[in-house]
């Protein structure tokens, strides 16, 4: 990650999107190799490099 000393780490994502409710979808995301769960509050709130910054998206509730 920039800005950071530790090292990559390769992911994929899941997301799983219900067919009557497509705009309830979830995502996982889990580490390449282990598929270990990522957990994201494990990770940054945001993420600098020289296209800007990156922001971690919050879980949101309601409609």
């Amino acid at each position: 990650m920039l800005g950071s000393a530790a090292a990559p780490v390769k992911t994929y994502t899941l997301i799983e999107v219900p067919v009557k409710e497509p705009k309830k979808f979830t995502y996982k995301t889990y580490t390449a190799g282990t598929n270990e769960l990522m957990e994201l509050n494990t990770l940054p709130d945001s993420v600098a490099g020289f296209n800007g910054t990156v922001f971690k998206e919050r879980a949101r509730t309601g409609n």
